[in-house]
């Protein structure tokens, strides 16, 4: 507990005058955790886009690294409205690199920033496994460079949603500054 230096105006210390200052540094103490508290959920809830801006564009994307893109990919599911966190960030991530939530279902997501080939169908059975493995209701999986017609064939009535950078762009366009 910090020790707290109570002097009266006539330059002594009171008894009066140290529980009066008490009193006021618990006031100050508590409007202070509420502020802080405050302050700490406005952080928290708000849809911070470092990436995605009108003046995103395909070439842009592929310059981020791989940890931007998945960082990018956050915020666009945070602009639709999901929470979003980014789980991934080096060393095995067993597949997940994001997990977004909305209306009490919950989504893994894998970001793959290729820059020379298409996603297999590999990489989507692999999330269809941990779909269910993770209780998940669904996996989405982001793309620079798209999908294989089989990746494609493998999603087509599952809880797979294939999302290209190139889509990202174009339902993000315009959404802020």
């Amino acid at each position: 507990m910090p020790l707290i230096c109570v002097c009266s105006p006539k330059g002594g210390v009171g008894k009066t005058t140290l529980t009066a200052n008490l009193a006021y540094a618990s006031g100050s103490l508590y409007i202070s955790t509420v502020v802080f508290f405050l302050i700490h959920v406005f952080v928290l809830t708000r849809k911070n886009t470092r990436f995605i801006s009108r003046k995103f564009n395909y070439e842009r994307l592929l310059k981020l690294s791989w940890q931007q893109f998945e960082e990018m990919t956050s915020e666009y599911f945070l602009l639709q409205g999901f929470k979003s966190r980014v789980v991934g960030g080096g060393g095995s991530d067993g597949g997940i690199d994001v997990i977004i939530e909305k209306n009490g279902r919950s989504y893994i997501v894998q970001c793959k920033h290729w820059k020379t080939k298409k996603v297999g169908v590999q990489i989507v059975r692999e999330m269809y496994g941990l779909v269910h493995a993770h209780n998940a209701s669904g996996a989405k999986i982001v793309s620079t460079l798209g999908y294989s017609k089989q990746a494609y064939e493998f999603a087509k009535g599952k809880p797979i949603e294939l999302i290209t950078g190139k889509q990202i762009i174009e339902k993000t366009s315009g959404s802020r500054n």
